[in-house]
């Protein structure tokens, strides 16, 4: 997290517990970083409009993304697809071959609480998160 600081001058306060366990209370973190949900845990949250599909959002302003994925990672976007078709999550990519992939998540009903619009490029994520302090 310190690198994120770091590029962004923005500190983050850290969340640590089961995710179910904050996801059940109502009381969202404001992103989830490397929250490993699992398919079902993606499919469900999702049904419930607790995250959205960020399809759109990379498709306009994803160019980075795709050089990564052109460039260093060809399987990337079909390593962050959910089974329903849709993106949730942007992956980070770690590891000697690109092996590990780490997802973030914007809780979108407290963007609708605070009247936030979704974040469109990474630069925005830091923005959004201040928004409530």
């Amino acid at each position: 997290m310190k690198f994120y600081e770091e590029k962004t001058n923005i500190h983050l306060d850290i969340v640590f517990g089961d995710r179910k366990v904050l996801f059940a209370s109502g009381d969202y973190p404001e992103i989830f970083f490397g929250a490993e949900l699992s398919n079902q845990d993606i499919i469900e949250y999702a049904s419930q409009g607790l995250i959205i599909p960020l399809n759109d959002l990379i498709e306009k302003y994803g160019l980075e993304l795709k050089k990564a994925r052109d460039v260093f990672y060809p399987h990337l976007f079909e390593d962050m697809t959910a089974p329903d078709g849709n993106i949730y999550g942007i992956s980070t990519i770690g590891g000697t071959y690109g092996g590990q992939t780490q997802k973030a998540y914007v809780n979108i009903k407290w963007l609708e609480e605070l009247g936030l619009e979704e974040p469109k490029t990474i630069y925005d994520y830091p923005t959004k998160s201040i928004g409530s302090k």
